[in-house]
């Protein structure tokens, strides 16, 4: 509309301008040329400044209608977990005791020290499940796991202390292994959502297996159909779990609680499962954990 009302004046103004100049030069009747022209470009000055006007308020509706519509389709990119984030660790950063060959087994010492130390709890890491490491696998004796040199360096003294003194810190890069530990049971049941095709666990916390000190990842992930227990798995220490059903099935079934011996309401899948992840869609369970593994 501001276009059309612009292009108006041009042409109002434009029929008083000429109907001057057929006036006699110097009459009341009309203008002088020289005052013609000068009405003549305000006119058109003022024509282009609302054709001006029109056009950057085209631009800002066009704005706000776009701004809109990504604003509607946010909610629908959050309907489908499976386009979010993959696990990523970071950087790993490891108080290194001592590297020895996959054959081989961890020098004696070097495990005495590490028990003086406090760290009988470590787990010894494969190399070939993080991106630091390259060549011949391997395995790393270590205190421990963090996500900053300044923490890793702190734990490395400690080793020094005990005898170890070739220890050293080593960013080992980041956690590229198959299998994660998924928590259950964390904050409260009700961040398991059941779908028709299956369940998705909200804000998951997601672990490197055996990891030490290094906080989770939270993820949406989804259970569907798709979803298959390993074939090495020993299902019969899956609590509640019956031939035939599915893992969603399996996973719903074990968030109900009961009752034990005591009167203490309990769930039947404590701990962690164990599972590979293709982005935040779970491939493959392996078993169900407690902590204490």
């Amino acid at each position: 509309m501001r276009k059309s009302l612009a292009t108006v004046i041009i042409c109002t103004l434009c029929v008083l301008l000429f109907a001057g100049c057929s006036s006699v030069p110097g009459s009341t009747t009309g203008g002088s040329l020289p005052d013609i022209k000068t009405n003549f470009e305000e006119a058109r000055s003022k024509a282009e400044a609302a054709n001006d006007d029109a056009k950057e308020a085209d631009a800002d509706e066009k704005k706000s209608e776009s701004d809109a519509s990504e604003q509607e389709a946010e909610p629908a990119a959050a309907e489908n977990p499976k386009d979010e984030k993959s696990y990523d660790s970071g950087d790993i950063y490891v108080p290194v005791a001592a590297i020895y060959d996959e054959n081989e087994s961890c020098p004696d010492d070097v495990g005495k020290k590490l028990d003086e130390a406090g760290f009988y709890y470590t787990f010894d890491l494969y190399s070939p499940d993080y991106s630091g490491f390259d060549g011949k696998p391997c395995y790393v004796a270590n205190a421990g796991t963090y996500s900053t040199e300044e923490e890793a360096e702190e734990v490395c003294s400690m080793l020094k202390d005990v005898g170890l003194t070739d220890a050293y810190v080593m960013n080992i890069g980041r956690y590229v292994g198959k299998k994660l530990w998924i928590e259950t049971h964390y904050d409260d049941e009700e961040n398991i959502e059941q779908t028709n095709d299956g369940i998705i666990y909200h804000n998951a916390p997601v672990f490197m297996p055996h990891n030490m000190f290094i906080g989770p990842v939270r993820m949406d992930l989804v259970i569907d159909d798709k979803t298959v227990l390993d074939e090495a798995s020993e299902i019969k220490t899956f609590s509640t779990y019956t031939e035939g059903m599915s893992c969603a099935e399996w996973i719903a079934n074990n968030y109900e609680p009961y009752e034990n011996e005591s009167g203490i309401t309990v769930y039947p899948l404590p701990g962690f499962i164990e599972v590979s992840l293709d982005g935040s869609h779970v491939t493959t369970i392996y078993g169900a954990f407690d902590w204490d593994i």
